[in-house]
């Protein structure tokens, strides 16, 4: 009897390390390594699946250290009859299975849904690279433009300047060749005297 029990414990010692496994350590490989084989009982079977697991007490879902093995061996009893007691592994056995089955699902679907993510992230990166390089090379053909408007700019002033100079050259030299031509004149007028003034006054208004 107690080589039995000491059987039954290692059983159900090995089903519960098998449930705390860390999920986080489930890759995708132990996803296909989940699926359920030995029991058809629950196998493909949502809402039968579902029905199993709501079958199973609270007190496995408890955090904390939990012997859920003694808890089995303690429902028992003293005495031990070998069809309730295979017919309680078989329970166990289809437990098991139903909460590989779910958890199987669940990583499942998230990991299809972790993936598209990826591909999204993947994606929205690229387009935010594309982005950034596109505002560097904007940034770089607006400075070149600014610079060249500057250039320009002060060209373009230079020129007016210089323009400007030019024409006010060009006033004062015609003032200075009026007053050249004024100056001659008035010096003839004085060396012919007033006769000559009055020819030189009739000569011009007959010019003109």
């Amino acid at each position: 009897m107690a080589l039995l029990k000491s059987k039954v414990k290692s059983f159900l010692t090995g089903l519960q390390k098998d449930k705390v496994r860390d999920d986080s350590q489930i890759n995708k490989d132990d996803i296909h390594q989940m699926q359920p084989t030995d029991l058809p009982r629950c196998r493909d079977d949502p809402k039968k699946t579902e029905e199993i697991i709501q079958e199973i007490k609270d007190y496995y879902f408890e955090e904390g250290c939990i012997d859920c093995s003694q808890r089995e061996l303690e429902s028992l009893g003293p005495e031990i009859n070998m069809t309730s007691l295979e017919e309680r592994i078989f329970s166990l056995k289809t437990r098991d299975t139903a909460v590989y089955r779910k958890i199987y699902d669940l990583v499942f679907s998230n990991y299809t849904a972790y993936v598209q993510e990826l591909e999204n992230v993947t994606m929205l990166q690229v387009s935010l690279q594309d982005a950034a390089r596109t505002c560097v090379n904007a940034r770089r053909s607006l400075k070149s433009a600014r610079q060249g408007v500057s250039h320009g700019g002060l060209g373009l002033l230079g020129k007016h300047r210089k323009r400007e100079r030019l024409h006010s050259l060009l006033d004062i030299l015609k003032t200075l060749k009026t007053l050249q031509r004024t100056d001659t004149r008035l010096k003839v007028l004085l060396e012919v005297g007033p006769e000559g003034q009055l020819g030189m006054g009739s000569t011009c208004t007959c010019d003109s």
